[in-house]
């Protein structure tokens, strides 16, 4: 046999394995009886043809056979389920050789015992694409009721059994299966980022940032102070319990503090280094320049709320409060009420 014959050969062998991989769908039996002899068949015909013969559709071919021997077409869900069975087959190659190697069969043995985490994480990402689609998802990623929670739960028992290979009566919920696992693993680190962004809970007590004191939610911008008679007390120091400085203000805040629905800021005492004093009352005020700097000159002394409290002494008078005098008015005489 010369070289072309040999080639033929070839050929003709390798026409006759494509054949019979399309009638994989028979039984062995059925498949071995129409294909027996099917080499020499299509040698003694490519010889009587001087060598011509057609080798480039087997799946025809292989028609042909069935249909001479009576039996069914091929089906396309058994074409599916084949071509399946070859990525199986595929798949299974690579995780050999992969676990060829000692890391190999390490990693591939870490990644299947991790396997029911994958479950619950892709329940996660399709309960977090849920919210998405809904509009529910602008605050928490985790469940504010009992509705949430029971489809947070239903997501992660269907997707832990279809990870064991329940709930899975027909082929299309496995092509389901296999789309939902796609775009779970497509969302999941955006979701990821969600969980842990929603982790953090932000607490505020007013508008202003922490440091500063707030009563009722309002920041207290001054503090007056009052003896026992009702008089106003000047440069009182005030501390807490543990001994430290009761400042109104930041300790951030600078050279100056803003003060709720006033037009002036307040400025602390100085002391002998020029170091600032935030916890003499009450504090000085002073209005700002158009750099936004404490204008010097304008800074006074802040106006008391009162310029007689009420007494607390019992053996004295006890007077009404007196409001402060505007300035350059002359002081008023407090009222005072006899004791009984």
């Amino acid at each position: 046999m010369n070289t072309i014959d040999a080639s033929l050969d070839e050929r003709i062998r390798a026409f006759a394995a494509a054949v019979r991989g399309h009638l994989d769908d028979l039984p062995a039996e059925d498949a071995e009886d129409i294909t027996v002899g099917l080499v020499a068949d299509l040698s003694e015909k490519a010889a009587d043809n001087d060598g011509s013969i057609d080798l480039d559709d087997p799946a025809g071919y292989a028609e042909e056979l069935r249909n001479a021997a009576g039996l069914p077409p091929r089906s396309d869900s058994r074409m599916r389920e084949s071509l399946g069975t070859r990525v199986r087959s595929r798949l299974g190659t690579l995780a050999a050789g992969i676990r060829s190697s000692r890391f190999g069969a390490w990693m591939l043995d870490l990644l299947v015992a991790l396997r029911p985490v994958w479950w619950v994480l892709r329940a996660a990402a399709i309960y977090g694409i849920v919210l998405g689609i809904t509009g529910k998802g602008h605050g928490s990623f985790w469940p504010d009721s009992l509705l949430g929670w029971g489809l947070l739960a239903a997501l992660t028992l269907v997707s832990v059994q279809w990870g064991r290979g329940r709930w899975l009566p027909s082929n299309a919920l496995r092509h389901v299966r296999t789309v939902v696992s796609i775009v779970a693993a497509a969302a999941l680190p955006f979701v990821f980022v969600w969980m842990v962004s929603t982790q953090t809970e932000y607490v505020s007590e007013g508008y202003y940032p922490p440091g500063e004191l707030l009563l009722n939610g309002v920041q207290v911008g001054n503090i007056f102070v009052y003896d026992a008679e009702g008089k106003a007390l000047q440069d009182v120091q005030l501390f807490t319990g543990k001994g430290t400085p009761l400042n109104l203000h930041d300790p951030e805040s600078g050279d100056y503090g803003w003060q709720d629905g006033s037009d002036k800021v307040t400025v602390p005492l100085r002391d002998f280094r020029d170091q600032p004093i935030w916890n003499v009352y009450p504090l000085p005020e002073a209005e700002l320049n158009d750099m936004g700097e404490v204008d010097e000159d304008s800074i006074a002394p802040a106006r008391a709320p009162f310029g007689q409290a009420t007494a607390i002494d019992a053996s004295n008078p006890t007077p009404t409060p007196t409001p402060t005098p505007a300035p350059g008015a002359p002081t008023p005489e407090p009222t005072t009420t006899p004791v009984p």
